[in-house]
């Protein structure tokens, strides 16, 4: 856990670095490059650690597998991109905005509602966040616009792996 803590926290800041300071505007490619470098680390940790990896995966793919793929990619890339245009601290303040689009899609996909103690604590996290974003100094709607989008994405992401877990009895991250 404090591994992926640390890669994790590291990866932002790099992501963050990278993309504002010197101005690279090619996410996708970042996106690739991480992506590559991850399957390379685990395939040199299965040669040389025993690491054990497992896949199991149908061809051709279900639609919602599809689906839970492309909508993890453009998740991340507008994840990336954000970061370009707000702080690290208002991203992820603004990213627990996230929950009330997961709410509301969830919703429209099965009907699941939560307690009014769930909504009530959900409500006290927006007011926080909008309370932190009054007082940002350096406000750029698009970057706004764009964490807003990654929030939405997130939770297509995340009600396509339950669509595809109820549909096909497997996890879509195996």
């Amino acid at each position: 856990a404090i591994l992926y803590i640390s890669v994790s926290c590291g990866l932002t800041l790099l992501n963050k670095e990278i993309l504002s300071k010197y101005n690279f505007n090619y996410v996708f490619l970042l996106v690739t490059l991480q992506q590559t470098s991850l399957l390379i680390s685990l395939l040199i940790g299965k040669i040389t650690l025993g690491v054990n990896i497992q896949m199991k995966m149908q061809f051709p793919p279900s639609y919602s597998l599809i689906l839970s793929i492309v909508t993890f990619q453009l998740y991340v890339c507008t994840s990336l991109l954000a970061l370009k245009y707000v702080s690290i601290p208002l991203y992820t303040i603004l990213r627990k905005t996230g929950m009330i689009s997961t709410l509301v899609i969830q919703y429209i996909y099965d009907g699941c509602r939560l307690s009014s103690v769930a909504y009530c604590s959900i409500a006290v996290m927006v007011i926080g966040v909008f309370m932190a974003g009054m007082n940002d100094l350096n406000f750029d709607f698009r970057g706004y616009l764009i964490t807003l989008c990654c929030n939405l994405l997130t939770s297509v992401y995340l009600v396509s792996i339950s669509w595809h877990k109820e549909k096909t009895g497997d996890s879509a991250n195996t």
